[in-house]
């Protein structure tokens, strides 16, 4: 029979199992408060396209409207981790 010592996880492997569960929770959070466009341009944004690359493959004329868009992506995580943090406080 293993001693219960050993039944114990290491504390480190429990931080990064906790973050993991945490980060999967939020980008899935995250997902489903953004409309289609904005998601798109998250999914280009991590391939590592360039505002001007996003505004071309979206059909935009200029890249101010992606900008516009990334601007407000960012208030809508803003908001959301406003949100977790006060319910897990």
């Amino acid at each position: 029979m293993q001693d219960f010592v050993s039944l114990i996880p290491d504390i480190d492997e429990l931080i990064l199992y906790v973050q993991n569960k945490l980060l999967k929770e939020l980008r899935k959070k995250y997902y489903q408060v953004l409309d289609n466009v904005e998601r798109e341009i998250l999914e280009l944004r991590v391939k590592k396209f360039t505002n001007e690359d996003i505004a071309k493959q979206l059909g935009y004329k200029t890249q101010s409207a992606i900008s516009k868009r990334l601007a407000k992506m960012r208030k809508k995580f803003d908001e959301l981790i406003k949100e977790i943090s006060e319910q897990l406080d």
